[in-house]
């Protein structure tokens, strides 16, 4: 039994690295998935193994700097963890992200620092796991999708694997700030930027963080898998660390853009999230049906269609995918480059999609391809804030994921009337709520071989 739980790190599909032809960490496996995540600067390993390894690895480190590398080398050490104790590793494809560059970090306000090193000291920290045989890293490639280029690619390699698994029991999970800023705003060129504490921010944060507190003092567990079809062999539970379950929101340019709440449980899969567990309870996901088009609609002033997703020109999954970029992208252009990478079709096809999506929704199409995610989010961020601000005096905790919720099974139909409630106060229309209870999880394994 180990005395430390690994946080969830939030991983995404890295289609660039998975599409790019050019220093692509895996040649021969093309065809799969990569999946990526980029470091928590906040959080690191410690104990006494790691401070034997940092002796060893770094002994020259003076004392001024010495704070900021053992606490750069602690973090190094956790991105490792979290991407070899992640089960999307077991064929080389799950990594986190960082820059080669050894420049300085660009100075962020302080009420958003996390720790004590810089980018340089991270860097360093990492080339000195390389010389143990720790970690790859293959190559950033500058990609015309991407202004900044692609930041190279990190992975754990055997030998860390070994030395995780021979002191786990020997290590501890380390903060290194006692609070971290629940509301988070980011300028035009998504760069933290400081903001002025009045009275909405500070209760928007109480909010926050009286949610976080909730959600905190339960014990939330799940179910690995390996792929999007296996789960992991012995159906071991996981429980997801507190770290884990702590919501930030984050706002664009002011504060009616944007405003989603986030955590690193997000990143669970969707087969993942159906085994969760709160307290030993059984769960069930809710969430709202076609809700963005249908914020859309009403946000016109207009009642939306049972089904913004019901289409006869293509399946339901392509729809969605065409809404989601005809809703959310800034112009024609880049809808249809995205629909094409993301869906291999070609520039005709895509262009079809987009436009008859348009011909079946006239009393929204005139506000398609105009960034509508900065409007959309923030509403539906306010009907979460709500529901959750509801969920916390009734002291029933509930995770949020973007725009559903999940809860335990007991408290399904309190919390369908919530978020019913919840989008009617806000737009004055009644809302699509679907719900499925999760599966038990004895059938999630009744045709496994073993």
């Amino acid at each position: 039994m180990t005395n430390i739980i690994i946080p969830v790190a939030p991983f995404e599909r890295n289609l660039t690295w998975e599409a790019s032809n050019r220093n692509h960490p895996k040649p021969e496996r093309d065809q799969e998935d990569i999946w990526s995540f980029r470091p928590d600067f906040g959080l690191g390993l410690g104990g006494q193994i790691v401070d034997a390894a940092f002796s060893a690895l770094l002994p020259s480190v003076g004392n001024r700097g010495r704070r900021g590398q053992h606490q750069a080398f602690m973090s190094a050490l956790l991105a490792l963890a979290q991407a070899a104790t992640d089960l999307r590793n077991e064929n080389g494809r799950c990594g986190f992200l960082h820059e080669r560059s050894t420049s300085r970090n660009k100075k962020v306000p302080e009420r958003y620092e996390k720790c004590d090193f810089n980018k340089a000291q991270f860097m360093k920290a990492l080339d000195a796991l390389t010389s143990w045989g720790f970690v790859t890293y293959y190559k950033g490639f500058k990609h015309q999708d991407a202004k900044q280029g692609v930041s190279s690619f990190w992975m754990p390699e055997p030998p860390f694997r070994q030395w995780l698994d021979e002191h786990l029991a020997d290590l501890e999970l380390v903060s290194f700030r006692e609070a971290v800023e629940v509301i988070r705003l980011k300028d035009s060129k998504k760069r933290l930027c400081d903001y002025v504490d009045d009275e909405m921010v500070i209760a928007m944060r109480e909010r926050v963080e009286a949610s976080n507190r909730m959600r905190s003092d339960f014990a939330w567990s799940y179910i690995p898998m390996s792929d999007e079809r296996q789960y992991q062999e012995g159906d071991q539970r996981r429980f997801i660390p507190r770290t884990s379950l702590r919501c930030h929101r984050q706002f664009r340019e002011n504060f009616q853009s944007g405003g989603r709440f986030y955590c690193a449980a997000q990143s669970l899969r969707k087969g993942e999230r159906a085994t969760i567990t709160v307290n030993g309870e059984p769960t069930i996901e809710l969430d709202y049906k076609s809700l963005h088009p249908r914020l859309l609609y009403n946000d016109e002033g207009i009642e939306a269609p049972a089904d913004c997703y019901a289409s006869d020109a293509r399946p339901r999954e392509l729809t969605k995918m065409v809404s989601l970029l005809s809703l959310n992208c800034k112009s024609l252009n880049q809808a249809r480059q995205t629909l094409m990478q993301r869906e291999g079709l070609s520039s005709d096809v895509a262009s079809e999609h987009l436009r008859r999506y348009a011909e079946e929704h006239p009393g929204i199409a005139h506000r398609f391809f105009n960034s509508g995610w900065r409007r959309l989010q923030f509403l539906d961020s306010q009907i979460v804030d709500a529901v959750l601000t509801k969920a916390t005096a009734k002291g029933i905790p509930v995770l949020p994921v973007h725009d559903s919720f999940i809860v335990a099974t007991r408290y399904a139909d309190w919390l369908k009337q919530a978020a019913a409630d919840g989008y009617q106060e806000l737009t004055g229309f009644t809302s699509v709520i679907d719900w499925e209870p999760m599966p038990d999880v004895e059938m999630l394994f009744a045709d496994r071989d073993y």
